[in-house]
């Protein structure tokens, strides 16, 4: 049969006093599992230990000086250590903060580490494994943990999305999501579909075999519609909804999208070569058509790259926005003095806008 699924709302375990990660219905869950000798899986789609490292006075994250983007806290052997997700820089956690000078600088937010930790802290007799970016790093380690949970020789294993797919553990009678809404936010038009899908592919792993199985759903929003949704299993109410949205805000499929990103290392130069490029598309493009831009990328800056784009949406049914795009570009290098590192990609139908 299939599982029995649970939204637990986060909110309500705080009024409760209940500050850990596990909310108390989790926690009652897993003490079942253990004693009868069966196993869980969690998901949380944040490696590292803590999410970011801020300060508490100015609220400013530590940052990678080569991305604009947020340092995770990584424990190890060694002590503590800030890792940048994108180009893979290490830095010592400052003990001051390098903006306003104040020692009360910590890390928040909840990363797979963590979780690893809080479980052996919770239930040290358990046997834990943990499957995310950082673990598969190491050669062979996909196939040995997989292989380990397969035998039974692990109990409860921690991970990102990769641990929601295509998994199929006959003893397997828990899957929680520990955190539902972190990726809802996203500036990305499919941040709801995605949250939905990561949600049902996860319920999918819990009782496969003869004996139903359990899904707990833990989040601060539960009547977001795709968190609702995916823990009713209503995929058409989920799609209604979703299309809706789409309808009113121009999304596809109602347009068809294109992305424009430009990077280079001269940010100034860069910002002028996006405006160049638009008045160049506008040229050539429908009546309807609409462009989105330029403006700053999601993620500003990679690898000491300066990011902008535009986002031009097209009729379905329209001119090919795809050799308009492309017709700029060629306008732009032919008639603009571009800096000569500087990149344009253009994405039909892009999977992500981030």
């Amino acid at each position: 049969p299939p599982p029995v699924v649970e939204l637990v709302d986060m909110r309500e375990e705080l009024r409760c006093g209940n500050k850990s990660i596990f909310s108390y219905a989790l926690q009652e869950a897993l003490d079942q599992v253990l004693e009868q000798g069966e196993q869980a899986v969690l998901l949380l789609n944040r490696r590292g230990y803590y999410q970011h490292f801020s300060c508490r006075d100015c609220g400013q994250p530590v940052t990678c000086p080569h991305c604009a983007v947020s340092m995770s806290y990584h424990s190890s052997p060694q002590g503590g250590i800030l890792k940048c997700h994108y180009c893979g820089r290490i830095k010592t956690p400052p003990r001051i903060c390098p903006l306003c000078g104040s020692k009360h600088i910590r890390s928040f937010g909840v990363g797979t580490q963590r979780v690893e930790e809080e479980l052996h802290r919770r239930w040290p007799s358990a046997r834990i494994g943990r499957l995310d970016s950082d673990v598969i790093e190491q050669r062979g380690a996909h196939e040995r943990i997989y292989r380990a949970m397969k035998r039974g020789d692990l109990d409860i294993l921690v991970g990102t999305q990769m641990v929601a797919k295509g998994l199929d553990f006959p003893a397997l009678r828990l899957a929680a999501v520990v955190a539902a809404d972190s990726q809802l936010n996203l500036p990305d038009w499919r941040a709801g579909e995605r949250v939905y899908q990561m949600i049902t592919q996860l319920v999918g792993r819990a009782g496969r075999r003869d004996k139903q199985g359990l899904a707990l759903i833990q989040t601060y929003v539960p009547e977001a519609m795709p968190i609702a949704a995916a823990a009713q299993g209503d995929y058409a109410a989920f799609y209604q909804a979703e299309l809706q949205n789409r309808y009113l805000h121009a999304y596809p499929p109602f347009t068809r999208l294109i992305r424009v990103l430009f990077s280079s290392a001269d940010s100034a130069a860069l910002s002028q070569c996006a405006q160049e490029y638009s008045f160049y598309l506008r040229e050539n493009l429908a009546e309807g058509d609409e462009i989105c831009g330029p403006a700053e990328a999601p993620l500003a800056k990679i690898k000491d790259r300066y990011r902008r784009q535009l986002i031009l949406k097209c009729s379905p049914t329209g001119t090919d926005g795809g050799a308009a795009a492309a017709a700029a570009e060629s306008s732009l290098r032919a008639n603009y003095k571009c800096p000569r590192d500087l990149r344009i990609i253009i994405d039909v139908d892009p999977f992500s806008v981030m």
